[in-house]
């Protein structure tokens, strides 16, 4: 018994992880994008 709970205890670690990096992915891009657009110092361009 002790050997499935560590086993599930392994799973959602993995699972808690994965969605992690699933969210904090999109953020990473979106954000390297406005910092790229906000980078230019034109106003007009920017907005």
């Amino acid at each position: 018994m002790l050997g499935r709970l560590e086993q599930l205890v392994t799973a959602l670690q993995r699972c808690a992880a994965n969605a992690a990096h699933e969210l904090r992915t999109p953020l990473a891009v979106q954000r390297a994008a406005a910092e790229i657009g906000l980078a230019d110092a034109d106003p007009e361009r920017v907005a």
